[in-house]
């Protein structure tokens, strides 16, 4: 059984593969009353989880941070547009690129669904105190991220 938040969120898990590279898993997921309604605007954010959001590293931290291992973490999400709905405002993609952590964090319209792909990696084992305030910088700015959301209007060519 997967679960996110609270008792709205239902998922079905569809598959899993087990590779030379890592764990895939494969769910769907549907969260009832998630969506915000403000006049005729529904406004979304598909950060459900806010992945590394709350490890930023405090600024007097002298020693280095051991990591227990390499990361590559992927979520995919992709949202349904309603028929009678189009967008009106979609984030912008973003990126982070550091030679020992990175994320790529994309948005897009494929016909009458959103995709939002997001990749974070961790190539190290080791922070060290001079990658501190890079990586406060790659916090900072997922966080930025997970508080952009997704506007959609009324389709009135229907």
């Amino acid at each position: 059984s997967l679960e996110k938040g609270s008792n709205r969120c239902k998922s079905v898990f569809k598959s899993y593969t087990d590779t030379d590279t890592g764990l895939v898993l494969n769910y769907q997921m549907t969260v009832k009353d998630y969506a915000r309604l403000i006049g005729e605007k529904t406004i979304i954010n598909l950060n459900l989880e806010p992945i590394l959001a709350s490890e930023s590293l405090d600024d007097d931290r002298i020693n280095p941070l051991e990591i227990e291992h390499t990361n590559k973490m992927v979520r995919f999400f992709s949202l349904a547009i309603p028929e009678t709905l189009r967008v009106s405002h979609l984030p912008e993609s973003d990126s982070f690129q550091n030679e020992k952590f990175s994320y790529d964090l994309q948005y897009s319209v494929v016909g009458q669904q959103i995709h939002y792909r997001l990749e974070i990696k961790t190539m190290t084992l080791q922070l060290d105190p001079e990658d501190f305030e890079a990586w406060n910088d790659m916090v900072k700015s997922l966080r930025r991220n997970y508080q952009k959301t997704i506007i959609l209007i009324p389709d009135e060519t229907l």
